[in-house]
This record gives C-alpha cells, structure tokens and sequence, in this order.
C-alpha cells in the first residue's frame, strides 16, 4: 500500500504546488454547505474519474463487467504465451475443453481485476502521475490522501486506489489540474 498526501505545500522538481488557504477554506466551507466535495466541471473533458462506494476511483463505468472473456485455449497462447502446439498436453486439457469460455470470476481474478477493470485502469493512470509525495515532514500539514492499494490482502490481486473523505477528493482534482491533468470527477451511481 501507498498512501499519497495532499500538502499545504509541495515542491516537485522546480516549481512548488502550494495549496492555498483561500482554496482550503472554500472547499471545506463548501463541504459544509451541501455535504459534498468542491469539484469543478470541465465541460469539454472527456475523462472522467468515478467514486464508487467506500472512496474508491475507476476510469470508465465502474461497474461494467469484462469486455471480453477469453477461451482457456485463448487464455494459454494470448495471455500466457504458451506455444500452441502441444496446448492440450502441456495444460492438461482436451483439445474440447480449451475452447470453453474461461469462469467470468475466474478470468476477474486471474487477470481482469489487475489490468483491465476501471480501478485497476485509474490505478495505473494516478500512479503513474506525480500528485503527491509518499511521506511527509514534521512542518508540512497533511490535509488529506490518497491510498493505492496492491493486492490488498492475500489472495486478491486486484488494484485500486481510494480517497477517504470529500475534501481529500477536492484536494485530488485541485492537484490534477496543476499538473496540466484536469478531471472531471463525479459520484458513480
């Protein structure tokens, strides 16, 4: 697990993204008022970062199941680079048997929860983006976070990340759009 904070101040590499008073003040205020997160709305954006229950972030509908669901003998040549001749023997099973779908939970765990499931996607996406340092100093104040979470116990493989609170969601889109990667970010239904 890698928990990300938001900080009243940050510097990244040359600049420094300093979170203003003003900005936390209407955002709590804000929260106050409608029990709700200040989140701007970008009406020609696209993209769109969805919440689902307990604070977790999917790109794409959140709860779309898999696309596409493999054979078993799809499974072993595309996903496991298996050589196709030989499959059967090398797995196990009959030539009849590798052209049954894989179980949809099965694949879910074997791969799709990891790589292709909406919360793995914005996993890999906010990962991969710099919003915030992985700890924090005794000067700077902690004013909310982001958790990515790996494989959060054994046996579950899947990736996700969370926010804990409204205002951690509105710190969240604040960082986004000063690193030049505005979101939409909406509530899933």
């Amino acid at each position: 697990m890698n928990r990300r904070y938001f900080l009243k101040s940050l510097s990244v590499g040359a600049t420094t993204l300093c979170m203003s008073s003003s900005f936390l003040l209407r955002a709590e205020r804000y929260f106050e008022r409608n029990n709700a997160p200040l989140i701007k709305v970008y009406p020609k954006l696209k993209e769109t970062l969805y919440v689902r229950e307990g604070g977790i972030l999917c790109f794409g509908d959140p709860y779309a199941p898999p696309a596409s669901i493999p054979t078993w003998r799809e499974w072993y040549i595309d996903y496991c680079g298996e050589d196709p001749s030989g499959l059967a023997d090398a797995v196990g099973l009959s030539d009849i048997d590798l052209d049954y779908e894989i179980d949809e939970w099965q694949f879910r765990e074997m791969y799709w929860n990891r790589n292709e499931s909406p919360e793995a996607i914005a996993y890999n996406a906010l990962q991969a983006m710099d919003i915030g340092p992985l700890s924090y100093g005794n000067d700077t104040e902690v004013i909310g976070s982001v958790e990515f979470m790996d494989g959060p116990c054994p046996g579950n493989d899947s990736l996700f990340v969370t926010v804990p609170d409204d205002l951690s969601l509105s710190c969240l889109q604040w960082r986004l759009e000063k690193l030049n990667h505005p979101m939409n970010i909406q509530y899933a239904n």
